[in-house]
């Protein structure tokens, strides 16, 4: 499956193909408890996978901010679909395009480094 990962710990947005491995995703997300939310970004729906325990992690790093800029996500993600029987599918190059749009660099204070973010990351209902 084609998708974006932004990882927080290489301070980098980029294009992976991932098989529909759980061990893989917990790989790439960095982390032991995984969950996917749906989120409206710049006006597009996409699933979100993330670390769920990553508010729970000394040092977390914001890796999205809603349209208030308010942090909405931490650490590692990756962006999918669901089909209609619930199963995950990639995303087109074009919605991979849309979500580097829809991407910016902030200065995290507490690491003191240049973190690249999501924006416009808000609920989807």
């Amino acid at each position: 499956m084609k998708t974006l990962l932004l990882d927080v710990n290489e301070q980098c947005i980029k294009f992976v193909d991932v098989k529909d491995s759980l061990e893989e995703f917990y790989e790439l997300l960095n982390c032991d408890v995984i969950d996917i939310t749906k989120r409206n970004i710049g006006g597009v729906v996409f699933d979100v996978m993330c670390d769920d325990e990553g508010l729970l992690k000394e040092g977390a790093i914001v890796s999205a901010f809603d349209s208030n800029g308010t942090p909405a996500l931490v650490g590692n993600l990756m962006f999918f679909h669901t089909n209609p029987y619930g199963n995950l599918v990639g995303i087109s190059d074009e919605e991979c395009q849309h979500l580097i749009g829809c991407s910016e660099t902030y200065l995290d204070m507490a690491h003191l480094w240049v973190c690249p973010a999501i924006t416009r990351c808000d609920y989807a209902y």
